[in-house]
C-alpha cells in the first residue's frame, strides 16, 4: 500500500535546515565564549540537530513500516551504500588530511587512529572542522 505525502514533515525540513546553517553561522563568527548573546544562540540553535534526526528517524519509520523480515536485508544493504561507504570514504580523508600533524609512533598506532575515529565519529584533526 503506498503512503501518502506528509506535507507537515517536508515543511518542518527547511526550518531545520536554517537552523543547521545558523548554528554554523553563529560558531564562525561568534565563538560560543564570545559573548551571553552567541552562546544563548547556540543553546538555542542546536535544537535544530536534535529535530533533525528525530524526523530522519520517523520517516524511516514511516517509510518502511510495512517492511517484513525478508525485506530487512535489502533495507540494510542500500542504507550502508548510501550512508556506509561515503561515511568511510570521509573518515579516511580526514585521517589522510590529519596523518602530517598526528605523529603516530608506528603503523600500528596510525591504524588504531584510524579505526578510533570511524569508530567513534570523532577526529583530533583541529583543523578539519
Amino acid at each position: 500500500m503506498a503512503r501518502h505525502r506528509l506535507d507537515h514533515v517536508d515543511a518542518m525540513r527547511p526550518v531545520k535546515q536554517a537552523g543547521v546553517i545558523s548554528t554554523h553561522t553563529v560558531l564562525y563568527f561568534a565563538p560560543a565564549a564570545a559573548s551571553t548573546g552567541s552562546g544563548a544562540a547556540l543553546l538555542l540553535l542546536h535544537v535544530s540537530r536534535e529535530g533533525f534526526f528525530f524526523i530522519s528517524a520517523c520517516m524511516l519509520t514511516y517509510a518502511y513500516a510495512g517492511l517484513n523480515r525478508a525485506g530487512l536485508r535489502r533495507f540494510y544493504w542500500r542504507r550502508f551504500l548510501s550512508v556506509g561507504i561515503p561515511y568511510l570514504c570521509w573518515s579516511v580523508i580526514y585521517f589522510l588530511y590529519a596523518l602530517p600533524a598526528s605523529h603516530y609512533a608506528s603503523v600500528t598506532a596510525a591504524f588504531r587512529g584510524l579505526a578510533s575515529i570511524v569508530s567513534t565519529g570523532i577526529t583530533s584533526c583541529t583543523s578539519c572542522s
